[in-house]
């Protein structure tokens, strides 16, 4: 029997930033209404500094979406760091303006990090963190709970005490002891290592 796939919706666009497409920070919603105001906005993505390629721009649009108040438009090439910036020096950005994430049409996608400097604005997280605290199996303060929830079932967290207990002795009479959080190794690798170093 055939299967069928609904096709994705569009992703949204803006007639302001043609070869755009723009980061949903809700589904259909290409932009982040500002609850309060804010003097700058920053934008990091998860790619090494200094080899920046996928290339994100940022914008603060005002209310009705019709004029770009700030644009950060660097070219990451390779090149660069992984991040844009805009600042109101004239003051600040009012409530109601739109922030804009936008990417090159074709260019792929990374994990981001947006902040509105001293203000609110609609669609957030409870909580984000970014660089060394947000490396791979490392839970850093304000971690996000995808994160949390991804080691914990990384971990078997997840699953009742009864069972993670089963499938420790079961790994023990195996002679499994696990893998080193620190060096990401079988722990008798880890062992062995420490004792002849």
């Amino acid at each position: 029997m055939p299967t069928t796939r609904r096709p994705s919706p569009p992703a949204p666009a803006s007639p302001l930033l043609p070869g755009h497409i723009l980061h949903e920070f809700n589904p259909a919603s290409g932009s982040n209404p500002a609850l309060s105001a804010a003097t700058r906005a920053h934008l990091h993505w998860a790619e090494p500094a200094g080899v920046a390629a996928t290339d994100y721009d940022l914008y603060v649009l005002d209310s009705a979406l019709g004029s770009v108040l700030a644009s950060s438009t660097t070219t990451q090439d390779g090149t660069q760091d992984a991040y844009e910036y805009v600042i109101n020096a004239g003051g600040s950005f009012p409530a109601g303006s739109r922030l804009v994430v936008a990417k090159k049409t074709g260019a792929g996608t990374r994990m981001l990090n947006v902040q509105w400097f001293r203000g609110r604005l609609t669609y957030a997280t409870a909580g984000a963190t970014r660089g060394h605290a947000a490396a791979a199996n490392a839970l850093g303060v304000a971690a996000t709970p995808a994160a949390i929830e991804s080691i914990r079932q990384k971990l078997g967290l997840d699953r009742p005490i009864w069972e993670q207990f089963g499938i420790y002795v079961a790994n023990l009479l195996r002679g499994d002891l696990g893998t080193s959080l620190t060096t990401h190794e079988p722990v008798p690798f880890s062992v062995n290592a420490a004792k002849y170093a």
